[in-house]
């Protein structure tokens, strides 16, 4: 798999996945920071992505006593950081991502399509759309829709 990184996100997938099935907690936790990691360093376009899966991780990393694995989160997440400051803002601080799903959302996808079209799990759509209705004070998808051709962000 070195070199190819679609190859080992599927792979990491297919763990969290796994992992997910038996609750395995220190796997589930371990697949969503290499994840994350992956993400970041492959597929910048994806950061959002990659924070949603950071910001589950901490918290079962520091419960778990998992300290090498609490550091690599807090280094990975000082990083994002850093790469978002040199990014263009969205509106209300909608990341990149959360306005690829927010589109998706206004063409009429359900969460399982979102899923399929962005190469996600049906749990990171949830997550996302959450964030995205946090965000913009909306409580449906037609209210995001709705403030998405408000804010011109359907392309």
């Amino acid at each position: 798999m070195l070199g190819n990184s679609d190859e080992a996100l599927a792979y990491l997938q297919q763990a969290l996945d796994i992992a997910s099935r038996v609750q395995f907690r220190p796997e589930i936790a371990l697949a969503q920071l290499e994840l994350a990691e992956l993400l970041v360093a492959h597929h910048r376009d994806r950061r959002g992505e990659a924070q949603s899966y950071l910001d589950s991780v901490a918290t079962e990393f520091d419960a778990m006593n998992m300290q090498p694995s609490l550091n690599r989160a807090g280094a990975l997440q000082e990083r994002i950081a850093l790469l978002d400051s040199r990014s263009p803002a969205n509106p209300d601080g909608l990341t990149k991502r959360e306005v690829k799903v927010l589109n998706l959302i206004a063409d009429g996808k359900t969460n399982q399509e979102i899923a399929d079209d962005l190469y996600i799990s049906p749990h990171t759509v949830i997550r996302h759309v959450s964030n995205i209705f946090g965000k913009i004070g909306s409580s449906n998808r037609a209210e995001a829709t709705t403030y998405a051709h408000r804010n011109d962000l359907i392309p």
